[in-house]
């Protein structure tokens, strides 16, 4: 009695990811179910007339979208299912079109490029007019044009499109949204 697992002995704190070890010692113990918090379900919408899809050869004015899938991956990392959405064109209704969709099925939305305030970038409008800009813009280089915005309940990152800038910005409020979500504190950075 007692040799594996103590009756009042503590097996996972909340908030622990379960490793394979952590599912011995619960079944030991007799837990067979527990509560765990859902992964967010997260959408990159990468933005811009120039975007071409991987495979697709290259011609002059034409980019591969690469963001979208350097995001994901991130998102995964943190614990978010990640789905990255087709190019949306540089037009103000696609646009909306795309966030209003995915703001009724995704948990978090998040933008890629078009935030800035250039001719072409949309974003910031768009999301005015179906949904709440809390922040545009913030203190940082790279980085400065980010936006946070609501859409209903669902939380919008309107990154930039510049790599470096989408990624920095992601890690310092994607993130931080993610493990939020996920209800667990985010572990400190390198």
């Amino acid at each position: 009695i007692g040799e594996d697992i103590v009756a009042t002995e503590l097996i996972l704190p909340e908030g622990h990811r379960i490793r394979p070890i952590d599912q011995g010692a619960m079944i030991a113990s007799g837990i067979t179910e527990v509560e765990v918090a859902v992964p967010p379900k997260v959408i990159i919408v990468p933005t811009g007339s120039e975007l071409i899809q991987p495979g697709h050869a290259a011609a002059p004015g034409k980019i591969i979208e690469f963001n979208s899938r350097i995001l994901s991956g991130y998102v995964r990392t943190w614990g978010g299912e990640a789905t990255a959405h087709p190019p949306v064109k540089d037009d103000p209704e696609q646009l909306k079109e795309a966030i209003s969709k995915a703001s009724n099925s995704y948990d978090i939305v998040i933008t890629n490029a078009g935030a800035s305030a250039g001719t072409k970038d949309f974003s910031a409008a768009t999301l005015s007019s179906i949904g709440e800009v809390v922040v545009r813009g913030v203190a940082i280089k790279p980085g400065k044009p980010i936006i946070l915005a609501t859409v209903g309940s669902v939380a919008v990152l309107g990154l930039p499109g510049y790599p470096v800038s989408a990624l920095l910005t992601l890690q310092l409020f994607g993130r931080e949204l993610i493990y939020d979500f996920l209800g667990i504190p985010a572990p400190e950075l390198e």
